[in-house]
């Protein structure tokens, strides 16, 4: 019984002393929110994301030709990454242009689309690997998301679990 009273204490303890929801004076819980960098610059960055992707898609097919048939569905999984990460790739882009000391143009922002879609280049090859193997095709709605163009592709609202 001893070992566990002991147990209870120190949990509140801790629980005291982290801080969970951000609120005192113990660790920040940073909530990380979507960058607007107008709606023009937001579509010049996640169709060069997407278009260099796509580059990427068509090179795995190349060297893999059975995968043909599932190449929409990496397409797909090219646009779900931009949708899943644009908080953090807003923000990586914001932290890009504070470094410029210039005003940014559209070539500049396309610069970053490219740079952002090479960073996750084998990650995503790993994901061709796995639709591949399961097999994965396109249901309706995916398709619908798919044929979005990206400009026009739904940003997450911001928030920590958004």
């Amino acid at each position: 019984m001893k070992g566990a009273v002991l147990c209870f204490v120190a949990t509140i303890v801790a629980l005291q002393w982290t801080d969970v929801f951000g609120y005192g004076p113990g660790v920040k819980v940073v909530v990380h929110q979507n960058k607007d960098l107008g709606q023009k610059n937001n579509g010049i960055v996640k169709e060069a994301i997407v278009r260099t992707m796509d580059r990427f898609v068509d090179a795995y097919v190349r060297k893999h030709p059975s995968s043909r048939r599932y190449k929409d569905y990496m397409r797909y999984m090219n646009r779900r990454k931009v949708y899943n990460t644009w908080n953090n790739w807003s923000n990586w882009c914001i932290n890009r242009i504070r470094e410029l000391n210039r005003r940014p143009n559209a070539g500049d922002f396309r610069r970053f689309g490219v740079r952002l879609a090479n960073m996750c280049r084998y990650q995503m090859n790993f994901m061709y690997d796995v639709v591949v193997k399961e097999r994965s095709q396109l249901n309706a709605n995916q398709r619908n998301f798919l044929n979005t163009p990206p400009a026009r592709m739904p940003i997450r609202v911001p928030g920590r679990f958004a």
